[in-house]
């Protein structure tokens, strides 16, 4: 019987700086859609692109704070989002 830890799970390479598992992509799929769970790999690229942070978990860290961070962009679009109403416009 072989005691030793099981192989780690095989990661994919999303981005230049991001890899996760296809289990770890799929809940990032179902929790935030394909365009969240995109953004948020691109979030993650990009800081990890300029900062050279390294992670122990991809995944743990998008779950972190790289969501938080994606959920404030998505509502600050749509608070800047016109709303079609001309009356509530300030530029009327």
């Amino acid at each position: 019987e072989d005691a030793r830890a099981p192989a780690p799970k095989e990661k994919t390479k999303y981005a230049d700086f991001v890899s996760l598992t296809n289990d770890e992509h799929s809940s990032l799929v179902a929790k935030l859609g394909e365009d969240g769970a995109k953004r948020c790999i691109e979030i993650l690229d990009n800081y990890k692109g300029s900062t050279g942070r390294k992670y122990k978990s991809d995944y743990r860290t998008i779950l972190n704070w790289v969501v938080q961070r994606y959920e404030e962009e998505q509502s600050r679009k749509r608070r800047d989002k016109p709303s079609g109403n001309i009356f509530l416009e300030d530029d009327v």
